[in-house]
């Protein structure tokens, strides 16, 4: 796809898209029988094999890298770390040789963190003085922000913790140009900008409704689309259901990206479900997320795949599992992320900016994926797609929940994801908000 935004908008649509997969894609799948959903064999490990194609490392080593990720979340997690004012984050870095570097605002002893850390993690550890502290990062993007908004448009601003640097994506030369020009003097040094790169927000109106056509046995899974056009498989307006939630009393839904299109079709072959508008939709902050409610809908912790790029191990079609979820706090820049999208489908890259002001607007709570080995990491009808990671380089179907997909562009080796952390859904001030995930 080129350079145009792959969220993006006609009016306040999705961009369709062209492709052949999309055009001739098959009405909603059958939910995978019980035998089905405690399989854990003929399916491989998405991240490993994306890991070895884009770093060019063996299996072996692929998978070790996956393994440490569950030891990088233990100690993100862990009181120590997360409680000492002097830590600013946390970022992987995967060439020319793999080190996890922990950047701190101060020069103080860190040799009792050390001791937390696991051996297996120790040896990869670098432990430096950060160029700033949280306040003057935050700062930082604040003054970013705001001058290259005084130049009349506003463009995504992000960090890259490995290389201590803001970035601008634009779109163009003459953009590059005029927002180089606005650079604060103090940041000159420190900016970077990429172009060919802009993803953009958009946004719709929200009310609250059920579902209609709804009949006994009717599933909906995230990863399955929906369709702006009632009873058909084209794609009209599409996007993407991400995960299943509970809420309220006794209530069921499924999370999407919160400027999807309204009214939503969900085509069973012989008949439609429409949702006509969300229970909850919030597109602008740091939010681009919206619940529907299922009402009379079969849903649970399954996610929906399908093998469009020829991932080795993995069927044409599938299911994962959502084990758990994984906090954007807890997220770090060389993470490795996969997204079942309905139109690209399955596909893996790694955080390239934890904390990225995608909207241009001074607020940093969106995460940059990039560097996939797939052929792309979305397309126009990706919106709303679930995002997971593996944190065991031997798990097969068991995933944690990431984040919502929103946003991209490029693709191939230029491809960029933008997705809202998970956790952001339990700031909506829905009651009683829980993600759906495996019983075991």
């Amino acid at each position: 796809m080129n350079l145009s935004f792959k969220c993006a908008l006609v009016t306040s649509a999705l961009i369709t898209s062209g492709s052949a997969s999309a055009q001739n894609a098959p009405v909603v799948p059958a939910p995978p029988t019980p035998a089905v959903q405690g399989d854990q064999t003929g399916v491989g490990n998405a991240a490993v094999e994306s890991l070895m194609q884009s770093e060019n490392i063996s299996r072996s080593e692929a998978q070790n890298r996956i393994a440490l990720q569950a030891d990088i979340l233990a100690l993100l997690q862990s009181s120590t770390l997360l409680e000492d004012p002097g830590f600013v984050d946390l970022a992987v870095q995967h060439q020319p040789v793999y080190q996890v570097w922990l950047n701190f605002a101060d020069n103080s002893n860190k040799s009792n963190l050390l001791k937390e850390v696991p051996p297996q993690l120790r040896r990869y550890i670098k432990i430096r003085k950060a160029k700033d502290d949280k306040g003057a990062r935050s700062a930082g993007f604040n003054a970013l922000s705001k001058a290259i908004t005084a130049t009349g448009s506003a463009y995504p601003i992000g960090y890259d913790a490995v290389d201590e640097q803001y970035f601008v994506d634009v779109p163009d030369e003459s953009t590059r140009a005029l927002v180089a020009n606005a650079i604060p003097p103090g940041l000159a040094n420190r900016v970077r900008i990429n172009v060919g790169v802009a993803p953009m927000p958009e946004q719709s109106a929200s009310t609250t409704a059920t579902p209609s056509g709804v009949r006994a046995g009717d599933w909906v899974a995230p990863g399955w689309r929906s369709t702006s056009t009632a009873g058909s498989t084209n794609p009209g307006a599409p996007c993407t259901l991400a995960f299943s939630v509970t809420f309220g009393t006794n209530l069921r839904g499924i999370l999407t990206a919160g400027h999807c299109t309204e009214p939503k079709y969900i085509n069973y072959g012989d008949h439609t479900v429409t949702f006509n508008a969300a229970y909850i939709e919030r597109t602008t902050g740091n939010f681009d997320v919206a619940i529907y409610r299922t009402d009379g809908l079969n849903t649970d912790y399954q996610l929906y795949y399908k093998n469009t790029y020829g991932i080795p191990e993995f069927s044409s079609s599938g299911w994962l599992n959502t084990k758990n979820f994984i906090r954007g706090s807890n997220q770090w820049q060389g993470m490795s992320n996969c997204i079942s999208g309905s139109v690209t489908g399955l596909a893996c890259g790694k955080i390239s900016s934890a904390t990225y002001d995608w909207r241009g607007t001074g607020s940093s709570s969106f995460v940059r994926l990039t560097n996939t080995a797939q052929g792309d990491l979305s397309q126009g009808g990706d919106s709303g797609a679930p995002v997971f990671a593996y944190v065991n380089p031997n798990a097969t179907r068991d995933i944690s929940a990431t984040g919502i997909h929103v946003a991209g562009s490029g693709s191939g080796n230029t491809a960029v994801s933008v997705y809202m952390p998970i956790d952001r859904i339990f700031d909506l001030g829905v009651s009683n908000l829980k993600l759906v995930t495996t019983p075991w």
